[in-house]
């Protein structure tokens, strides 16, 4: 998942120009001529979809491979309910984040934050 925010970031930095040219006065028009096309918005879109099942269902994989066999259904219940818990806290700030900085900065923290998660990876253990 982590591999689709430079995407979004490649998508918001157009819109950079755009909105100081806004800022600046500038008519509605002219701004929207810096927009991504909409195919870019589309394959960007459909990348991050698949991209977002690949990522549930290892993280399915992940879960349950980490539940006590005895305790299987209680065990990823909790699993899931954690991140259920962080993905809506997240969520719930992410909107003021984006409306009040804009996507480029929201996309690049977004980015930033999933690096720690990234260099984690090498640390899991492997079951046997």
């Amino acid at each position: 998942m982590s591999g689709t925010l430079p995407l979004y970031l490649w998508l918001a930095a157009p819109r950079l120009p755009a909105d100081v040219m806004l800022g600046l006065g500038a008519p509605l028009s002219l701004a929207h001529t810096l927009s991504p096309p909409l195919w870019h918005v589309g394959t960007i879109l459909v990348i991050e979809q698949l991209c977002g099942g690949l990522a549930t269902a290892a993280q399915t994989i992940f879960i349950m491979s980490r539940c006590h066999p005895d305790h299987k259904a209680a065990h990823f219940a909790f699993a899931t309910a954690i991140y259920s818990l962080a993905q809506t806290i997240s969520g719930t700030y992410s909107g003021f984040l984006y409306e009040a900085h804009g996507p480029l900065v929201y996309f690049s923290i977004a980015a930033v934050a999933c690096i720690p998660c990234l260099v984690l990876i090498p640390f899991l253990r492997q079951n046997s």
